[in-house]
C-alpha cells in the first residue's frame, strides 16, 4: 500500500528551532511527492507557522505514515503509539 499522507509530530513549532526547521524541510520534501503533509504539535503556542495544528486535531486514515521527532517525557509518545492503523517513524 502506498501512503497518501505523511504527517509529523513534534512538541513544539517556531521557526528557528532546529527541529522545526527540519520539520519544515521535511514536509516541503514529501508534498513535492505528492503527499498530504501536516505538522502536528504538543505545544498548542505554535507561533502561528504554516500548516501546524494541535495534535488532538489529528485523525488518522488508514496508511497514514506518522514521523515523531522524540522529544524527552512528551505526552505525544502514547499518543503516536496508539495510532494503530499508521506506520511510524522515529526521529531522535
Amino acid at each position: 500500500m502506498t501512503a497518501n499522507a505523511i504527517h509529523q509530530f513534534t512538541p513544539f513549532a517556531k521557526s528557528g528551532d532546529a527541529v522545526y526547521d527540519y520539520t519544515a524541510e521535511l514536509r516541503q520534501i514529501f508534498l513535492s511527492w505528492g503527499k498530504r503533509s501536516n505538522i502536528y504539535v504538543l505545544d498548542p503556542d505554535f507561533h502561528g507557522e504554516k500548516a501546524v495544528a494541535h495534535y488532538r486535531k489529528y485523525r488518522p486514515a488508514k496508511g497514514d505514515i506518522l514521523v515523531y521527532h522524540f522529544g524527552i517525557g512528551s505526552r505525544l509518545t502514547d499518543f503516536i503509539l496508539s495510532q494503530n492503523e499508521t506506520k511510524k517513524v522515529l526521529v531522535y
